[in-house]
């Protein structure tokens, strides 16, 4: 399902660093016996959350991933959110205190805007540095990010998470969200959640908590 998501450039640069990379495109492949002996997994879906859903699949699925975590795992969930029948790691976020808001962001400072040279779509990008100290952010002054509006969500999205979080990165000062309106769309999910538009400013980006003795 990874739908040349994966940067062969990108794993070849981490594998000189390193770094033993795998990767599957089939979901039924994550079983305990090939994910136990990695320190980290990059989720993008789930066999219930993706456009032919596998039902039947996901329980066995959301069951590794959780057996792996609580036994001292990473998690990574970068979730693509199109919010198309159903948001594609919902029982991952739902289970562990975060949610992705159908909403998009909106940087209002120009000087906190640019695109994407070497892309022939030439997609915006917002910049940030509000940067919380964290372990994981350690010499990062800032990032840019994609803002562009895709299907029912945007191209990245704003963070709603609990107090079993820690915040990371933030949109600047100058950003907002905006909700997604959803009404004409066919594929819609049901009772999508956001708020009130220009309500949340800064929004949260990036989130790091720890689940039993794993992290996500």
């Amino acid at each position: 399902p990874t739908m040349g998501w994966l940067d062969l450039d990108y794993a070849q640069e981490l594998v000189k660093a390193g770094i033993e990379v795998d990767y599957t495109d089939s979901l039924a492949d994550v079983t305990w016996d090939r994910v136990k002996q990695y320190n980290v997994l990059v989720l993008y879906v789930t066999p219930g959350g993706w456009y032919n859903p596998d039902l039947k699949a996901e329980p066995v699925f959301i069951e590794t991933v959780k057996r792996f975590v609580q036994a001292g795992g990473g998690v990574f969930l970068w979730a693509p959110e199109n919010n198309m029948v159903r948001q594609v790691l919902e029982p991952f976020t739902e289970a562990w205190g975060a949610k992705l808001p159908a909403e998009i962001i909106i940087e209002n400072d120009p000087e906190r805007q640019g695109a994407q040279t070497h892309d022939v779509q030439a997609t915006p990008l917002a910049y940030t540095d509000t940067i919380l100290p964290s372990p994981v952010s350690e010499g990062v002054k800032g990032i840019w990010y994609p803002i562009r509006p895709a299907y029912n969500g945007g191209m990245s999205g704003p963070l709603l998470v609990d107090d079993n979080w820690t915040v990371v990165v933030k949109a600047s000062p100058t950003a907002v969200t905006k909700p997604v309106d959803m009404s004409q769309s066919p594929s819609a999910i049901k009772n999508p959640f956001s708020r009130p538009e220009g309500t949340v400013t800064a929004p949260p980006l990036f989130a790091i908590r720890s689940v039993g003795a794993g992290r996500v």
